[in-house]
C-alpha cells in the first residue's frame, strides 16, 4: 500500500494511496448502481408527489360537493 499523492488542505491532510485506485470496469459498476439508486430515488419521489396531489384533488373536488349539497335551498 504505497502512497501516490499526499495533500494538506488547511489542518486536513489528504492521503491517496494505491489500493483507493479502481479499476475501470469496477468504476462503471459503481457507476451504475449509484445512477440506479438515484432513478429509484427520483422516482419514488415523483411518486409521491403525484400521489399527494392527487389526494389534494380529491380533497378540494369533495369538498366541493359538500359545499354544493349544503348550498341547496330547502323547499
Amino acid at each position: 500500500m504505497a502512497v501516490i499523492r499526499d495533500y494538506m488542505n488547511g489542518p486536513c491532510r489528504i492521503i491517496v494511496r494505491d489500493d483507493s485506485i479502481r479499476p475501470p470496469e469496477e468504476v462503471k459498476k459503481i457507476i451504475d448502481r449509484v445512477s440506479e439508486i438515484v432513478i429509484n430515488e427520483d422516482f419514488r419521489r415523483y411518486m409521491e408527489q403525484k400521489q399527494k396531489a392527487q389526494s389534494q384533488k380529491e380533497d378540494s373536488e369533495s369538498a366541493d360537493a359538500e359545499q354544493d349539497v349544503t348550498s341547496v335551498p330547502k323547499v
